[in-house]
């Protein structure tokens, strides 16, 4: 299994893997109904405080929605290679 196996899936492991993290950095309403405390919510749920009754700061939401976004950017593009080959080789008929 581990000699085998493992290594023929390595991408494909990387893959889901990559896209399983990008998908919990990425999360608002479960952090949001599950914390009670502020310091314990996710970024997504921190970029909420954007919006106030009188309207929406957009200056300030883009720029810290780009420090949010970046560590997963930075993360996509060191680990691209394997989303690309684990795509490929799960679409292909064995």
């Amino acid at each position: 299994l581990w000699q085998i196996l493992v290594p023929n899936a390595k991408s494909s492991i990387m893959a889901v893997a990559l896209l399983q993290v990008i998908g919990s950095w990425n999360s608002f309403m479960w952090p949001l109904i599950v914390t009670n405390s502020e310091t314990m919510r996710t970024l997504p749920v921190g970029l909420q405080a954007f919006s106030t009754d009188a309207g929406m700061n957009y200056p300030e939401l883009m720029a810290a929605a780009t420090f949010v976004i970046l560590p997963m950017v930075i993360l996509y593009l060191a680990l691209n290679k394997y989303v690309v080959h684990g795509m490929r080789i799960g679409g292909m008929k064995g």
